[in-house]
């Protein structure tokens, strides 16, 4: 399994790549290749909304066979799907739809922290052969294994000519985006800083405004999906479903 999510990341490492290569950029890059996907992706999100839009457009006809065949769950389950078929709706369709990205932001998500891996095309040995350079050189790496090639990355910006003649292959990719180096990780702990510069703050801001943003955009797309109720109204199995 493993080795065939590393032969469809390739792809996106490739075209992560070529942007990058064009613009010198990683954060520049980050923001062009969401884009791409976001566009690449249009067609299933409208096809997504569109059904949802048909089940919210269902919901008062779904609402009276609720007041209908309520104590009947057999009947009323039976009414609802026979509505479904003949409005060509999906119950689960517009979900489905919605759940397909998830593959390609887990593709992302494994290039973006293992660049040595896919971005310089870097083989297990090459990558220790670095970290151990870079160790004899003073760099201490405290990151877990599974990011670890995140700080390898940023060090060898800092000891490029040492880790080229250790490796030649390597790249010193540009992580310094609005005067944030993202190659670093934010620290929780503000009473552990070691400095209050805009470098440390923009990284610790830069994940509760990313979570903030995805929870805006989730309460507006809710409330785009859901039919108005008249006032006294109670919620239905339905509305909770949805």
């Amino acid at each position: 399994m493993t080795e065939l999510f590393s032969i469809i990341a390739v792809p996106f490492a490739a075209v992560f790549m070529g942007i990058y290569n064009f613009v010198g950029n990683y954060g520049i890059t980050l923001i062009l290749f969401s884009l791409a996907v976001k566009l690449l992706l249009l067609p299933i999100s409208a096809k997504s909304k569109r059904g949802m839009m048909k089940q919210a457009r269902l919901t008062p006809k779904i609402k009276q066979l609720e007041k209908q065949y309520g104590k009947d769950r057999q009947r009323y389950a039976k009414e609802v799907q026979e509505l479904y078929d003949r409005h060509e709706v999906s119950a689960t369709g517009g979900c489905l739809w919605a759940l397909l990205p998830l593959p390609i932001l887990l593709m992302l998500y494994s290039v973006i922290r293992k660049p040595l891996t896919y971005l310089m095309k870097l083989s297990a040995e090459q990558i220790l052969t670095l970290q151990t350079t870079l160790e004899g050189l003073g760099v201490v790496f405290v990151s877990s294994q599974s990011m670890q090639e995140m700080e390898i990355s940023s060090a060898i910006t800092q000891h490029f000519n040492a880790a080229r003649a250790a490796v030649p292959e390597v790249i010193a990719l540009n992580y310094n985006f609005l005067g944030l180096d993202l190659s670093k990780f934010p620290q929780w702990n503000p009473s552990q800083w070691t400095d209050y510069s805009w470098g440390t703050i923009g990284l610790f801001l830069l994940p509760l405004l990313s979570g903030l943003f995805a929870y805006l955009a989730m309460k507006v797309t809710t409330r785009s999906n859901n039919v108005r109720k008249e006032p006294g109204e109670e919620e239905t199995p339905a509305d909770k479903t949805t």
